[in-house]
């Protein structure tokens, strides 16, 4: 016989590699709820509350400032010089430019030398 979970507050709770075939979860509240590996056919979860908690949705904005402010940080500590012009990327101290590559491959060519 299915289970009934309808209208429950099943918040965090789980049910892990549980046998919920048929199951009735409709109008229940099934936020943070483990599912992992549980076996859903047929299962019921109309109008279900689902989703991450309401503090989660402060967390992880905040986390995300923190990480790439402190990204930041590390790439200004390490210096690692990169400057991007419009034909060039600078790079420590290599060089490469779409434009030179060609001007240097025609000069090359009218003086009759190929060094590709």
């Amino acid at each position: 016989m299915p289970q009934d979970f309808s209208h429950q507050n099943l918040r965090g709770r789980s049910f892990k590699g549980q046998d919920l075939a048929g199951a009735n979860f409709s109008g229940a509240d099934i936020r943070s709820t483990d599912f992992t590996g549980a076996n859903l056919i047929g299962a019921n979860f109309s109008h279900a509350k689902a989703g991450l908690e309401k503090r989660w949705g402060i967390y992880l904005p905040i986390a995300l400032f923190l990480f790439v402010g402190l990204l930041g940080v590390f790439s200004y500590i390490t210096h690692i010089p990169q400057v991007r012009s419009q034909n060039a990327v600078f790079l420590k101290h290599e060089y490469f430019s779409i434009t030179n590559q060609s001007t240097r491959y025609r000069s090359l060519r009218h003086s009759g030398r190929d060094d590709r």
